[in-house]
């Protein structure tokens, strides 16, 4: 997880949820343990309930899923908010993974950008 938090920034703020099958599995790492950090422990597992949750508990206006294992730099975050502020009527923003040099890229992405209206997602054709 420690890829994931990054030193502090301003304006960034990190919402964690842990899920646990076992109470003695909620100790967090030491270095979750900051003010732009907000922890929250939920029994079970399920990444909608975590969502959820956290989406609850997020401040701000844009919202960041990711998995412990993603590695970011603060370059990321930078291009996440530009591409929220250049483009006010955005609403979810998804955006392409890196791969590490020499592997193979995750998956084939559109070489082009695509709009999808709000209107296409809630369509019940």
């Amino acid at each position: 997880m420690k890829n994931v938090i990054l030193k502090p920034l301003e304006g960034i703020k990190y919402t964690v949820v842990q899920q646990y099958k076992d109470n003695s599995l909620k100790a967090y790492p030491e270095f979750l343990k900051r003010d732009d950090i907000t922890l929250a422990h939920m029994p079970g597992k399920g990444v909608t309930k975590s969502r959820s949750l956290a989406i609850e508990l997020a401040e701000g206006g844009i919202r960041l899923f990711s998995d412990d294992d993603v590695i970011y730099n603060q370059d990321y975050f930078e291009k996440i908010i530009n591409a929220f502020e250049e483009n006010e009527e955005l609403d979810i923003g998804l955006f392409k993974i890196k791969t590490s040099e020499g592997e193979p890229e995750y998956k084939k992405y559109p070489v082009n950008r695509t709009v999808i209206k709000k209107r296409s997602l809630c369509r019940h054709d």
